[in-house]
């Protein structure tokens, strides 16, 4: 008689709150999806079968492949959350409800917004009651990334890693 195969149920993974967290973890995925020869697009979430076309002027495609394509968040979808079965289909930060503010807060953070990003995880109500102070300090703490570039990542990169440890000096 054969041993029943029994399957273990990973418990899921719950992202930190604390943005310098969020921007370290963005950038390992981000690196592992680009070792993966994936093309990191800020303006999707996360889609396996991107079409890539190379054309002349617009008009004339020459060709024509499929890519998988993530932007910061999406990479920490595909690399640190979803199953084998959902990354083959698109994805975005409602499909992981426990970390949807972590992701959404990811993509105010890639792009420098630390106002944003502590508000969209809950950390201080910039928009309510909190006092005038503390909006000040976090809006000192916005920070001009560069845009990602395929070719030339390490600028976008160096710039996060600096952001991270801003808000880790301030205690975020």
């Amino acid at each position: 008689m054969a041993a029943k195969k029994r399957t273990i149920r990973k418990a899921p993974v719950i992202l930190p709150k604390v943005p310098s967290e969020l921007i370290d973890i963005a950038l390992k995925d981000i690196r592992k999806a680009l070792a993966k020869g994936w093309v990191i697009n800020m303006g999707n979430w996360y889609e396996p079968k991107a079409t890539v076309n190379c054309t002349i002027d617009d008009s004339l495609i020459i060709d024509s492949y499929t890519v998988c394509s993530a932007c910061a968040a999406g990479a920490v979808m595909a690399m640190s959350l979803a199953s084998k079965s959902q990354l083959k289909r698109s994805l975005e930060p409602d499909k992981f409800n426990k970390n949807t503010a972590q992701l959404r807060a990811i993509d105010d953070l890639r792009q420098g917004n630390a106002r944003a990003a502590v508000s969209e995880l809950g950390l201080v109500n910039l928009y309510g009651n909190d006092d005038a102070t503390q909006y000040n300090i976090i809006a000192k703490l916005d920070t001009n990334i560069p845009d990602f570039d395929q070719k030339k990542p390490e600028p976008f990169f160096k710039a996060m890693k600096a952001f991270s440890a801003k808000l880790k000096k301030a205690g975020y």
